[in-house]
Formats: structure tokens, C-alpha cells, sequence
């Protein structure tokens, strides 16, 4: 085919492309453009037609403005190769100053023996593209600047949820490069699971929901995922960008929280430990609960109290430690970060043992310690040890957070330690006179009886139940059964004063309703405050079978008859204490041989059954179904029902006196 044929052939079809086209000879001249050719190159087509490729009428250059060599460019390739150029890119500058960029393509065309007869020269004014593209770049730029200061991670998706941008700041909170991340599925990589562990589904990503619906999405407790695959507690808020009111990306802003998180961590292993050791006044339990709550708050691997006895510091309270270790004793030089503690009465932190003149280093290598902060414990002014966080892993950095929460846990210890021994010395004081309170003669003779008393508590031991059984002259016994309100010394104290007051009067040979109105005014002018004191007194006639009683407010006593039935005694007289003036009333009845009376404290009848009180009415029909037994082994088999009907849980002191006639 010579040159004309095939020139024929193709001005056809490259005549109306977009593009700008120019055929070439193997000489290297032009020898045909097209329409848009003209346009791009600024050239009429006479003026660009029979030029040579070398000087085409204008200059081509490099992107940046440098020339661009003949035996680099497409035209000048394909002839030395016969293959393909493809996507290059120089710059037109035009006979009228106008700078055009232009991606270039160059194909040999040859005739049936495969001889190249020249070349197709396509190429398409991209300078509009490449600007867009350098302002993108200028935007990413600003864009980069901008969020590289904030402080908080930045990432923006596309329409599809992948990455379209990312920040410095989130390179570095998640351990992703954007180039790493750029295009792909952000979910999937750092938002594919929840704080537990567990999978978090796409369709219920906030973030993805902002992208397909609008809106604003802000949390301040979630977690990211980071490259090494820990969770990194986040705070974000997930704004949607739009264009002509549709989502077309959106923008997340992220900060890390790991220390808030830390902080709150902190602050509620305070509060649970204040509230452990709030919760009981034995200081072995105080110590022990401290050591096992503050190892999370701290997130110490192991925990240590040193008590300072008989000039060395002994190993008292561990966590993590061999049991073992417990009653070590250490010297002033083996516990050197324990004496400096004591003498400055400060924290001493020692992020590095090995490394500090402040401990002892063969014993922080021996016990595998690295990191150590040693807390000082003060009771009335005096230090009585250390506590210590010990890290044996790898030294660590204490933060503020830590010295703060090691700080007032001291505080709280030294409160608490300060309550245990004030309680300490008050119940001693009280079990005393408790003690001497509930103390019953072995047997008085012609009767049978029995007493048991037993606290709601453990920690209040002592409180205002009390009863009393005693001799009197003409074949009478007196007994008393007594509720005053309150616990501890105070109420012991006030009980001794009831007890002693009754007895005191009932030897004057008077009736149980005038011992009552008479220790009513006793206590009235005693105490300067209003009390409320519930009393059963009764004196038994051992001779003329008689009982004469008076109920002063106090839940009615009960008589099981040897044959009878069991009923409830009258009540109809006021508690003593409140108010002086009142008047109180006797009443009688008999007790024979084989019959029991029962006298108890309202603990017995408002302990919690299933949400209910036990009550009067189970209590008697109780009663009424036991079978006949001594009356001194009855009030533990009352208690017995009563405890297991409420599992094991009181919710007032209990006292039981049972008699019956021998």
C-alpha cells in the first residue's frame, strides 16, 4: 500500500475524534491533522501539514517547563521500535503563548509485509484535569496541615464506607498508613468489634448509617481496632459531607480516651474499695479487701502491706505474692522505699528498680519487681506501714491518675483503719457489758427455763434486746424481756439502766404495772432524749399457779398449754421512755404445771420470709404444733424456724425467754 492509499484510509476515520491526530511518514514528516488537532494545537491545518515531527511549529516540553528531547518522544520511539507508546505526557506550548498539557499515545502503521510506513500520533488535552488534579492535591495538602494539629484523628469515607483520607494523627492512633488503608472497607479494618470481643456487624455501624441516611452521629465511649489488633477506646463524632443535599462522603474526628478510661477505672476501684472496707470495722478484713480491689484500679500485677513491727517491716497482706511471703520481715535497708515513705509521709514512686538508689535492688531482682509505688498508711498520726503496687513485667511510667488514686486510697484507709479501732475499743467496752446484761443464773427452783439472744449482725454484736429472770420473796420469780431502740455502747448502757431499774422495784414488792410507770419516770429523767423502750414484766406466783403481767408496748407473750391450745397475752399498756405521766395496767393469768410461757423481742416476728414478715400468727402456730420438750430447749427451737425462714438473714436482734413451772 503506498502512502496516499493508506492516507486516504485513515484521515477517514480520525476525522471526527475528539481528539487531535496527526499521521507521520517514516520520514518523519506530517502528512495529515485533524479538525480537533487544530484546536489543541492552535495551528491551522495548512500551517501543521508537511512540517517534520522535529519542528512541528511549537515547542513541546516537559511538566515542568524543560525541554523535551526529540529521542525521547513517542513519534521518534515507535519509528526506532515499531511497538506501541502509550500515556505520555509533555506539554504543547502554542504560537500563542498557551500552555496545553496533553496525554499523547503513538501507533506504527505498517503495510501487508509488516514495513512501517509511519505513525499515528493521538492526543488529548488533559489541562483541565491536571489542574483539578493539582488543586486536589493543594486541598489534600491544606486539608493534612489543618487536621496534623488538631490533635485528633481525622478520616474521611466515600460513599461505599472505604477510606478516602486519613490524618497523620489517625496514622498514628491506629497504626495504619492512609496509603495502606486508601480505598479499602475502613469497618472491616478498624471498627469490626465491640469492647467485649464480640463482632460488630456493619449494619449496625453508626458511622456506615451516616453515609446512606445524614445526620450526625457522636459517642464518647466506643473502640477502634488498631493494626496490632488492641482495642483503642475511642470518642468520635461522624459528621455526613454533602453536595446538592445528598451524602456524598463523611468525616470522622476521633480521640483517643485510653486515659479517661484509666481515670474512670481508677475512680471506681476507689469507690468500690471505700465501699468494701466501709462495709466491715475487722481490720484483717479492711487490709485484705484493699489489696485484692486496688490491683485493678492500678492494674498492678501484685500488691504487698508491710506493717512496721518491732523495728522491721513485715509482710502482712499480699496479692500475687507466694503465700509464703507472708510474715517476712524486712530490715530499714531491705525496705528502703518503705522508710522513705514513713519519714516523708508522701508517695514514692520508682518507675525503674534497677536503676534507683531508693531500693534495695537485690531484693526488687530477687522478688522479680521492677516498678514499685509505696503508699504510707497513718493511724492517729502514726505510720503503721506501706502499701505497694508492684510491677514485675516491665518498669512502668506511674501517671498522675495513679499517684492521685494511690493518694486518696491512703486517706481512705487511714478513715477506715481509725473506725476499725474506735469500733474495736467500743465493743470490747460493750461485749462487757452485754455480757453482764444477758448473764442468768443457772437454775432458780420450782421452774424450768430457757434464753437465747442473737444480734442481726456480726459487727453489732451488742444492742438493746435484753432478759432477765430473778428471785423474789414469797415463792415469786420476776422476768423481764426488754427492747430498747438503738445498738452499741450507747444502747447497752441504757439497757443496763432498764434492767437495774425493774429489779430495783420489783423487790419493793409493787406490781408489774407500778414498776413499769415507776421506771418510766426513772428513764424519762434520766435521758435527755425521747426513748422508746418496749418491756414484758411479769412475776409468777410459783405457789397459786398465778401470773401477773405488764405489757408495755412490747409484742404479746404466748402461753402454750399442756392441753389447752396456745393464745396470745393481752397487751395494753405504752412503751416506756417517751413520755413520763402514763399509766400502765396489770393483767393475770394462770400457768400451770406442763404449761409454757414465751416472751420474745419483735426480731422473732419481723424477720423477712419470701418479702413477708414471719408474724404473730405463724410464730403461735408454730408454737401450737410443738411437740412437748423442756421449756429450756424451746427458744433455740424457735430461732432454728425463724433463721432458716429467712435464710439465714436478720433484720433486728432476737431474745427468747421461755418458763414453765417445774
Amino acid at each position: 500500500m503506498d502512502e496516499e492509499s493508506w492516507k486516504e484510509q485513515i484521515k477517514h476515520v480520525i476525522e471526527t475524534v475528539a481528539e487531535g491526530a496527526l499521521m507521520i511518514n517514516a520520514d518523519g514528516i506530517i502528512i495529515y491533522a485533524n479538525n480537533s488537532a487544530e484546536k489543541i494545537l492552535g495551528l491551522k491545518r495548512s500551517d501543521i501539514v508537511g512540517r517534520t515531527y522535529s519542528d512541528p511549529g511549537y515547542k513541546v516540553t516537559t511538566l515542568d517547563g524543560k525541554p523535551y528531547p526529540i529521542e525521547k518522544r513517542p513519534i521518534t520511539q515507535v519509528l526506532q521500535t515499531g511497538e506501541l507508546v502509550q500515556n505520555v505526557e509533555y506539554v504543547i506550548e502554542r504560537p500563542d503563548g498557551i500552555r496545553v498539557i496533553v496525554a499523547v499515545n503513538a501507533s506504527p502503521l505498517r503495510d501487508e509485509k509488516g514495513t512501517i510506513l509511519g505513525v499515528i500520533l493521538s492526543f488529548a488535552d488533559i489541562t483541565a484535569r491536571k489542574k483539578a488534579e493539582a488543586e486536589l492535591r493543594a486541598s489534600e495538602k491544606k486539608l493534612r496541615d489543618i487536621t496534623s494539629v488538631l490533635g485528633e484523628g481525622v478520616y474521611v469515607l466515600d460513599k461505599k464506607g472505604h477510606l478516602a483520607f486519613m490524618n497523620l494523627e489517625a496514622e498514628r492512633l491506629l497504626g495504619w498508613t492512609e496509603a495502606e488503608l486508601y480505598g479499602k472497607n475502613v469497618h472491616e479494618a478498624i471498627h469490626y468489634q465491640r469492647a467485649d470481643g464480640s463482632i460488630f456487624p456493619a449494619s449496625e455501624c453508626p458511622v456506615l448509617k451516616i453515609i446512606n441516611s445524614g445526620g450526625i452521629y457522636r459517642t464518647d465511649d466506643d473502640v477502634f481496632t488498631r493494626k496490632d489488633g488492641s482495642m483503642l477506646p475511642v470518642a468520635y463524632v461522624t459528621t455526613p459531607i454533602l453536595e446538592n443535599g445528598k451524602v456524598v462522603d463523611s468525616v470522622t474526628t476521633f480521640q483517643d480516651i485510653t486515659e479517661r478510661k484509666k481515670i474512670e477505672r481508677l475512680r471506681d476501684a476507689l469507690n468500690r474499695i471505700n465501699a468494701a472496707i466501709s462495709s466491715t470495722l475487722n481490720f484483717d478484713e479492711i487490709m485484705q479487701r484493699i489489696v485484692v480491689g486496688s490491683v485493678k484500679g492500678m492494674e498492678s500485677e501484685r500488691t504487698i502491706i508491710l506493717l512496721h513491727e518491732d523495728g522491721y517491716w513485715v509482710v502482712r497482706y499480699t496479692y500475687g505474692f507466694p503465700k509464703v511471703a507472708v510474715g517476712s520481715r524486712l530490715n530499714d535497708d531491705e525496705a528502703r522505699y518503705a522508710v522513705l515513705a514513713a519519714n516523708t509521709r508522701k508517695l514514692v514512686v520508682v518507675n525503674n528498680t534497677y536503676s534507683d538508689e531508693r531500693v534495695n535492688r537485690k531484693i526488687m531482682e530477687r522478688l522479680g519487681t521492677r516498678s514499685v509505688l509505696t503508699v504510707p498508711l497513718v493511724v492517729r498520726g502514726k505510720v503503721i506501714g506501706v502499701l505497694c503496687f508492684c510491677y514485675s513485667t516491665k518498669p512502668v511510667a506511674f501517671t498522675d491518675a495513679q499517684a492521685d488514686f494511690a493518694s486518696k486510697l491512703a486517706v481512705s484507709i487511714s478513715l477506715a483503719l481509725e473506725n476499725a479501732r474506735l469500733y474495736s475499743i467500743e465493743k470490747n467496752i460493750a461485749d462487757t457489758l452485754q455480757e453482764a446484761l444477758l448473764t442468768m443464773p443457772k437454775n432458780i427452783e420450782g421452774i424450768d427455763f430457757g434464753y437465747l439472744y442473737h444480734s442481726a449482725t456480726d459487727t453489732a454484736r451488742v444492742g438493746g434486746d435484753f432478759y432477765d429472770i430473778f428471785e423474789l420473796e414469797h415463792n415469786k420469780v420476776g422476768m423481764a424481756v426488754g427492747d430498747v431502740s438503738g445498738h452499741g455502747l450507747e444502747a447497752s448502757a441504757l439497757t443496763a439502766l432498764v434492767k437495774s431499774t425493774i429489779r430495783a422495784y420489783a423487790y419493793d414488792n409493787s406490781s408489774p404495772a407500778v414498776i413499769m410507770a415507776k421506771t418510766n419516770e426513772a428513764i424519762t429523767k434520766a435521758s435527755a432524749q425521747e426513748l422508746f423502750i418496749t418491756v414484758f414484766f411479769g412475776i409468777l406466783d410459783m405457789k397459786a399457779e398465778v401470773l401477773t403481767y405488764c405489757s408495755a408496748g412490747h409484742p404479746p407473750a404466748i402461753v402454750k398449754r399442756k392441753t389447752s391450745g396456745t393464745f396470745f397475752l393481752t397487751t395494753d399498756s405504752p412503751a416506756i421512755g417517751a413520755f413520763s405521766g402514763l399509766n400502765y395496767f396489770n393483767n393475770q393469768e394462770t400457768i400451770k404445771k406442763g404449761d409454757t410461757l414465751i416472751i420474745y423481742t419483735d426480731g422473732v416476728i419481723e424477720a423477712r420470709c419470701n418479702n413477708r414478715f414471719f408474724g404473730g400468727e405463724r410464730l403461735i402456730k408454730f408454737v401450737n404444733k410443738l411437740k412437748p420438750i423442756p421449756a429450756r430447749e424451746i427458744p433455740r427451737v424457735i430461732f432454728n424456724r425463724v433463721i432458716d425462714c429467712a435464710g439465714g438473714i436478720l433484720s433486728d436482734d432476737v431474745a427468747i425467754l421461755t418458763v414453765s413451772l417445774d
